[in-house]
């Protein structure tokens, strides 16, 4: 998914049914409730939303087919089993005896019309990750057939954000899903969910979750630390040491959010040679400058632990004798302009001072994060950069296709950068025909390889997430960054 930063919504979504109190004293462990705050509110309880905080919320409600699991590896959740009749067509086996919150049962019928609203809706945010699918329809009540319009590898991954809802449903105002949670009411930037006890799979171990919205990063670390709430979703890396001296469990990990700085191709650095000098002479340790320990150093076009990401690649420092010899086959002068959005002009000028040492001038432009999605996607972007991707489909390609395949009807939405490559086009249009999970992740990483030659799409630096709970919770985290209140036990030490 592409994205510049990351911005807090300040509004909060109040149209759920308040149907009873909620409780924020300091027993909340005993009396068989957990607690987690959130720094951002929930704004639509839709399941065809695609904001990032409200999924958090509503991943404890609805349920799609297939699911990820800790791993970012897809297994069983509404279906049971799938497979491919050939190239194009998916059948799937659905659970069976699944409730709905209402009491209504799932099957076929309420498939079919999720995908179909989801794919077609007007309001509905899935347009883009349903648009290979050709048709969806039911094979008597427990199996569906899906049809894709081209051979697709990663449409297991896409029906991960394909929540189930009931055939017919719209009232999103009452969320009805089939989660191990059932929406109970909304009030005072909560909401209280309860568990569901007909749910087909094991029960949470709290019979209560509240999902608190707490703007205040203050009063959410005085709230964990009091035993108000267990769970913090976002935690400031200067009160990480406060709360390990509190007793607080701390857990940091990627957030799957990678930052680049694109050599647009449609200016001078179209000429190999300066572009190879730029790309040298980029390499102080921007995310240790700049990120405030929300950033880790990378210099691989993957985020951590999806397929394509390896292990092995290290970090850049740069070549300032490579970059200087590299630049001295560009002679004259040479002003470069660089576009980067608020909050990063510090950013800027240290990418300004690292290419200044080989006299090169840029002229940092510091603009909205709207007005520079605007200028990439309308081909209008400066001479280098700055871009964001997140990884939701835990596979590389995702990138390749959208970011530098070349712009056409069905892939390089966002390639702003002008850069285009026959060779590399097919093999980018390729990865949909390769399956196996083992293939493909040598597949992609030896394509990244191939890419990082063309020193076009410098990789800057991974975001983290870091996460804080109560000692007295148990919780493995998860590599998509989900919290689902399911996975909270009470930590019973003997």
């Amino acid at each position: 998914m592409f994205l510049i930063l990351t911005v807090a919504n300040l509004s909060a979504c109040t149209k759920l049914s308040q149907t009873g109190e909620t409780n924020q004293g300091t027993d909340n462990l005993t009396a068989g409730t957990v607690t987690i705050a959130y720094a951002e509110p929930i704004t639509d309880y839709s399941p065809l939303n695609y904001l990032a905080i409200n999924r958090k919320y509503l991943s404890n409600i609805y349920e799609p087919l297939v699911k990820f699991n800790r791993n970012f590896s897809t297994e069983t959740a509404l279906a049971v089993s799938w497979g491919r009749i050939d190239d194009l067509t998916w059948e799937f086996h659905l659970r069976k005896d699944v409730l709905f919150h209402d009491g209504t049962t799932f099957d076929s019928a309420d498939a079919v019309y999720s995908l179909n609203l989801a794919a077609s809706d007007k309001n509905s945010d899935l347009h883009g990750m349903l648009s290979g699918i050709e048709s969806a329809t039911a094979v008597g009540t427990d199996r569906i057939r899906i049809k894709t319009l081209i051979p697709d590898a990663l449409l297991l991954n896409r029906l991960t954000y394909i929540y189930m809802i009931p055939d017919g449903y719209t009232d999103f105002n009452l969320p009805i899903g089939t989660g191990p949670y059932g929406a109970k009411d909304f009030k005072d930037n909560t909401l209280t969910l309860e568990r569901f006890n007909p749910y087909w799979g094991p029960l949470p171990y709290f019979d209560t979750a509240k999902l608190i919205y707490i703007p205040s990063p203050e009063e959410r670390i005085s709230a964990l630390i009091s035993n108000q709430v267990q769970f913090l979703a976002s935690v400031p890396p200067e009160e990480i040491e406060t709360l390990k001296t509190a007793g607080m469990t701390v857990e940091v990990f990627p957030a799957l959010e990678v930052s680049y700085l694109m050599l647009n191709q449609g200016g001078v650095l179209k000429d190999t040679s300066l572009r190879t000098a730029v790309w040298n002479a980029i390499g102080s340790d921007y995310a240790g400058e700049f990120g405030g320990g929300y950033l880790e150093s990378t210099f691989q076009y993957a985020a951590s632990g999806i397929l394509g990401s390896s292990k092995s690649v290290k970090n850049n420092t740069g070549n300032l004798e490579a970059a200087q010899e590299h630049r001295s086959k560009y002679p004259g002068n040479v002003t470069l302009t660089l576009d980067v959005p608020e909050g990063l002009t510090e950013l800027g000028n240290a990418i300004k001072d690292d290419l200044a040492r080989i006299n090169v001038v840029v002229q940092v432009n510091t603009i909205s994060s709207e007005e520079l999605a605007g200028k990439i996607e309308n081909g209008t972007a400066a001479d280098i950069y700055f871009f964001g991707w997140k990884y939701d489909l835990a596979d590389l390609a995702e990138f390749f296709e959208n970011v530098t395949h070349t712009k056409t009807e069905k892939f390089g939405l966002y390639n702003g950068f002008n850069y285009s490559n026959a060779e590399m086009d097919g093999k980018i249009e390729n990865l949909s025909n390769v399956l196996l999970q083992t293939d493909r992740s040598v597949t992609l990483m030896g394509l990244s390889a191939r890419f990082k030659e063309e020193k076009t799409v410098y990789p800057l630096f991974e975001a983290q997430n870091i996460y804080a709970l109560s000692p007295d919770i148990s919780w493995v985290l998860r590599l998509d960054g989900q919290i689902w209140a399911v996975d909270l036990m009470k930590n019973v030490l003997e």
